[in-house]
């Protein structure tokens, strides 16, 4: 690690870390979520796949409790995990909608997902056997079953004229068999690798729809769930007469059976009344307390105890026979998440399936803070306003809050809309973007909002606010950027080069107005004059590899010089004005699968970036990760705009004197990236005194003249 030179001071950050150094992005935000597919590699190691979240692992001595997981989505084109298989050298991962991959990638000591999925003539893939270290059978939704013989590089189909029920939902190897259960068609077998299947079948399963099953190496037996209860066959790896018996037992009246696995000596079964088990020996269920543990899905044997995955509350686990279930929630973050606000060094507000959630802790500890949010489960975007925050929510419009989250008040008057995408604070004022294609301002005090309408477009969609001088710019998805006076009530488009009007977010940064689009990368622009150039692509060599398209700009935000820009599974940064884009941190634990629709910053000397991944909750990285900007970006920007005006004492620790020799139309206070932090009265000599986090801002002036500003440091 090495110490990088001359702008250290003027960041406000110690200890940069060269660009081979990069830390990683790591979670920040609220644990929890669910499991909904699971394998193991011994006594080793235990993989989880969650329905949306992509994949985790955890490994530890054998002798040692499971405390904590691993996330590993780098490479996943999705995160909806059905099943997963080890074989002995390579693990496979299935998903609902992008087929299999397997976690074989390198790039140093960073491990990614690779699509294996050549031939594989589904890609609705729901379960995974494993049959040797090379072998893998994968079955699909609608496709039957696929095998690979050479670790995922090609597959062909295993389907015949026995096999015709090709809606496959799940397969087991039991000894040198392979068995399988699929929607109508019951339960088959294959002694040859799926060459050829046999059915599988008497009675009680021949043509009924199959859902789970599980082998029991120790007994030789199979427990199969099927619409008409859970069922139990002996001999299952040699038979070609299986004879099925009623294994319910014990279990409550009308209990649906979801799930079941075994260790040898016990059967496992997880159902919509809670959870049960019994002896292999004989079937007579018996319930194992879970507490207050609802939505339960999958109970996974491993080692002396058992791990059992919910819906949506997390992991546990306890030793057998069952006693307290402890939460290993530790790195399993996969809720998803919806917004974020940050302001100053340590708080965070964030919005998740479960409501609003605060921290203001170094190491995030998150509180509830729901009390007068009546639409906490479906906030679509946060911001600080001054002191106060501001949410937007799906079905309740927007709420207020002086404290943080504690307490909030609904600010509706004039709304035509209660489904509002986004709020913005500037200039002392709020503005909210609706679902229903109307812009709104507010007064900072007021719950009284006004149309920003005026001679726009009819049906335009709107995306994003940003703000520079007295102007407010907007963009929209298929009619590109429109500018406007703040008091104005008339809008300009603004598109002049832009050649792609699918507008997806707007930012300011230094004296220039970015904007991304849909497909065709960041334009940038000066203000004086609207005029769009097309920034250098937004490409970085391992989100390239594993497929991740830069041109589809998601969000953009800027700090300290940096201007930010986000697609699916990648955030990149440049202090040049799009001339170059690098890694805005390093990418390797970003989900490759995820959409990053909001990026914020903290601030002080251990500044941070923060973005939502909507199913893995929150990921930040250390700003000093970013590379020194170039020697003298900011003094040479203030250094052409600051003649005539004067700050007094500078340092100071927030109070001090400004003249301006010019006629003063406007005075304000920003921080690096443009953003007001005070508004101040418009005289040549005045007397300030701010409330602000210690740090580096501008004061900048707009004058007959031109724009005059002059760079401050509070300490």
């Amino acid at each position: 690690m090495k110490t990088l030179f001359k702008n250290i001071a003027l960041l406000g950050i110690l200890g940069f870390l060269s660009i081979s150094s990069f830390a990683h992005f790591g979670p920040r935000g609220f644990n929890g979520g669910g499991v909904n597919a699971y394998t193991t590699f011994g006594d080793s190691a235990i993989y989880i796949g969650t329905f949306e979240g992509g994949v985790y692992v955890s490994t530890k001595p054998q002798n040692s409790e499971i405390t904590g997981w691993t996330a590993r989505p780098v490479g996943l084109k999705s995160g909806k995990i059905t099943a997963l298989a080890h074989t002995g050298k390579y693990l496979f991962a299935a998903t609902a909608d992008s087929g299999v991959f397997r976690f074989t990638g390198f790039v140093g000591n960073d491990r990614y997902w690779e699509k294996v999925n050549t031939g594989l003539g589904n890609l609705k893939v729901t379960s995974l056997v494993a049959i040797d270290s090379s072998t893998v059978l994968a079955g699909t939704n609608g496709g039957g079953i696929f095998r690979t013989t050479n670790k995922g590089a090609s597959w062909i189909s295993v389907n015949n004229a026995i096999l015709h029920h090709e809606e496959i939902t799940a397969l087991v190897k039991a000894g040198n068999r392979i068995i399988h259960t699929s929607i109508d068609g019951g339960v088959y077998a294959s002694d040859d690798k799926g060459d050829s299947w046999i059915a599988f079948n008497d009675a009680s399963t021949d043509d009924i729809t199959a859902t789970a099953l599980s082998y029991n190496a120790t007994t030789d037996e199979v427990l199969v769930i099927n619409q008409n209860g859970l069922f139990k066959t002996s001999s299952a790896s040699t038979t070609t007469t299986p004879g099925y018996v009623l294994a319910d037992a014990g279990l409550p009246t009308g209990a649906v059976v979801l799930s079941v696995s075994n260790d040898g000596t016990n059967w496992y079964a997880v159902t919509d009344k809670g959870l049960f088990t019994t002896p292999a020996t004989a079937i007579n269920w018996t319930a194992i307390s879970t507490g207050t543990l609802t939505n339960l899905t999958t109970l996974i044997p491993f080692r002396k105890g058992i791990v059992l995955g919910t819906k949506n509350s997390g992991i546990h686990r306890t030793t057998v026979p069952a006693t307290n279930w402890t939460e290993v929630r530790t790195g399993f973050f996969n809720l998803a998440t919806y917004a974020i606000a940050n302001a100053g060094p340590l708080t965070v507000v964030t919005a998740n399936e479960k409501g609003v959630f605060v921290s203001t802790e170094k190491v995030p500890a998150y509180t509830s803070a729901n009390k007068g949010l009546t639409d906490s489960l479906n906030v679509n975007d946060l911001v600080f306003a001054d002191f106060c925050v501001l949410a937007a929510t799906k079905n309740a419009g927007i709420f207020f809050s002086p404290d943080t989250g504690k307490t909030w008040t609904a600010i509706n008057n004039g709304l035509t809309s209660m489904n509002v995408k986004k709020v913005f604070f500037s200039n002392n004022r709020k503005y909210a973007i609706c679902a229903d294609g109307m812009v709104f301002s507010s007064a900072f005090h007021s719950s009284d909002w006004t149309s920003e309408q005026f001679d726009l477009p009819m049906n335009v969609k709107h995306t994003w606010l940003t703000f520079f001088g007295d102007k407010l710019v907007l963009s929209t998805l298929g009619n590109g950027v429109f500018v406007k006076s703040i008091s104005g009530n008339s809008w300009s488009a603004s598109n002049s080069g832009l050649s792609n009007l699918q507008a997806t977010s707007v930012t300011y940064s230094l004296g220039k107005v970015f904007v991304g689009t849909a497909g065709s990368g960041v334009f940038v622009s000066d203000t004086a004059t609207i005029s769009w150039t097309a920034t250098a692509p937004l490409s970085i060599s391992h989100t390239t590899m594993i497929g991740l398209d830069g041109s589809y700009i998601q969000a953009m935000a800027s700090n300290l010089g940096y201007v930010f820009a986000s697609h699916k599974g990648g955030l990149l940064a440049t202090s040049d004005n799009g001339a170059t884009w690098i890694a805005g941190g390093n990418q390797f634990n970003l989900p490759s699968f995820a959409n990053i629709y909001n990026i914020t910053f903290s601030t002080g000397s251990a500044g941070r970036v923060f973005v939502t991944t909507p199913n893995n909750g929150i990921y930040a990285n250390a700003l000093s990760e970013l590379p020194a900007l170039p020697t003298g970006l900011f003094e040479s920007f203030v250094a052409k705009n600051n003649a005539g005006i004067r700050v007094s004492p500078n340092p100071s620790n927030g109070s001090f004197s400004i003249n301006i020799e010019a006629t003063v139309e406007n005075v304000e206070v920003v921080n690096y990236a443009g953003q007001p932090v005070k508004k101040l009265p418009s005289i040549s000599n005045q007397s300030v005194n701010l409330e602000v986090p210690k740090g580096i801002y501008l004061v900048r002036a707009k004058t007959a003249n031109g724009i005059l500003v002059q760079k401050i440091v509070v300490e």
